[in-house]
């Protein structure tokens, strides 16, 4: 269902920054952060995505039943391992699938790893115009953000990583609800009036935000 997020030494320093500080504003935070490249991601769009869920349960647990008949018919003992070692696999994916339609997240990245709707969209390093454009927006000055009642989807993420291709932060992004969090789901303190030119920018790399 995810999948694992290598994650650089760096992180937990960032980590350590938002202990301390409770609030930090999006400029704060994007001035704090330290990478190579980033990549962006869509997630969460493709359809019904519970119903793919589902899809995946059911096809995880008929392959469980597959290999326990062929369990209990093996030839010998390599046959018998090899049974065991894609049994184990099998049960942890269906455990990971269930875990997920029983929980509440809808982001990119949960507890260390990638939602499995995650779609890549673009990459840049960190001397492309399109870092000027996020700096440009990202510098806009906090005035007021707004909260709404609805529960957020974080559909939109940018990941950074370092030179080693590890991740050193996220941010994760709801257009819906104006909601904005890092990878340790805590809320980034955003302008109402950043999040058009922003959606704007994904939109211009092969985002499908709409009304999301």
């Amino acid at each position: 269902m995810f999948a694992k997020v290598k994650k650089a030494n760096t992180f937990w320093k960032h980590v350590q920054i938002f202990k301390k500080v409770k609030k930090m504003k999006l400029y704060q935070y994007w001035k704090s952060l330290n990478f190579d490249y980033l990549k962006t991601f869509s997630c969460l769009r493709n359809g019904d995505f519970k119903s793919e869920i589902f899809k995946d349960i059911s096809e995880t647990s008929s392959m469980i039943k597959s290999f326990e008949y062929r369990k209990l018919n093996a030839r010998n003992e390599k046959d018998l391992v090899w049974c065991n070692e894609q049994l184990e696999n099998f049960n942890y994916q269906l455990e990971t699938l269930n875990e997920y339609v029983n929980s509440e997240d809808a982001k990119l990245i949960s507890n260390e790893e990638f939602n499995v709707t995650a779609i890549e969209m673009f990459t840049c390093s960190k001397n492309d115009t399109f870092i000027n454009q996020l700096d440009e927006i990202f510098s806009i000055p906090f005035k007021e953000e707004d909260f709404w009642m609805c529960r957020p989807v974080y559909r939109d993420a940018i990941v950074f990583y370092d030179s080693s291709n590890n991740i050193t932060e996220a941010l994760q992004i709801c257009f819906g609800c104006t909601s904005t969090i890092n990878i340790q789901s805590i809320r980034i303190q955003t302008d109402m009036s950043i999040y058009e030119p922003f959606k704007n920018l994904l939109i211009s790399v092969g985002h499908k935000i709409y009304n999301d």
